[in-house]
């Protein structure tokens, strides 16, 4: 569903001319950095939701699930078993994805790896994993292939579990997350007649969905 955030303030040209040390300047990105944080929460709840009773999509099912309806009556599961965070693990997830199945049911590929997304938790954690040439906590010297598969990507503060990660299309055209903008970020600054000052707004719709679960695999981790 989209959603419309709009955020503005009114300022006296009093409070705007008396104004010690220019505390306000800047509103503009002031404002801005609120939008911002608003879309990062709406874009990552869909993962937050991911695994959540009645958020489901357009397979109608929820986003991870072990249960995704294919052709034929069959099904296909993008829901990994849990594991914490490690390379094997993530080598398993990795497997999981090429088992993945097209609504049609023919194999699907995800072509140019995967992004690997974590909670902050896990950030220093999956850095040590994936920028590792070898098998990072091990003494062997076995080239870690993982990383090759898949790329380290700076934790996402607005993901509400401590251990669940996710896998997604490092490609933006293979990617199931979308955003669509129905009214582009629009600021504004004018003179308020109503009240004598300077007036700051802005406006903005959108809203993120998921077009398919091929592609995004899910660990809840432990």
């Amino acid at each position: 569903y989209l959603t419309q955030f709009s955020l503005g303030v009114i300022l006296s040209f009093q409070v705007k001319d008396k104004a010690l040390y220019n505390q306000l300047e800047g509103v503009n990105k002031q404002i801005a950095r609120a939008f911002y944080i608003a879309r990062e929460i709406k874009a990552a709840n869909l993962l937050n939701f991911a695994t959540t009773s009645g958020y489901t999509g357009i397979d109608g099912v929820v986003l991870a699930s072990a249960s995704h309806p294919i052709k034929n009556g069959g099904t296909f599961s993008n829901l990994s078993t849990a594991a914490p965070l490690s390379a094997s693990a993530l080598e398993t997830d990795v497997q999981n994805v090429a088992a993945h199945r097209s609504y049609g049911d023919t194999p699907y590929f995800v072509m140019g790896g995967h992004n690997l997304i974590v909670p902050k938790e896990l950030d220093m954690l999956a850095a040590r994993i994936l920028t590792s040439t070898n098998q990072a906590g091990t003494a062997d010297n076995d080239t870690n292939r993982v990383r090759t598969a898949v790329s380290y990507t700076p934790s996402n503060p607005f993901l509400t579990s401590t251990t669940q990660r996710y896998l997604v299309p490092r490609a933006k055209d293979e990617n199931p997350i979308f955003e669509l903008k129905a009214l582009p970020y629009t600021f504004k600054e004018d003179l308020d007649s109503d009240a004598p000052g300077i007036r700051y707004f802005a406006i903005e719709e959108f809203a993120f969905d998921w077009k398919k679960a091929q592609g995004i695999q899910v660990n809840a981790g432990a």
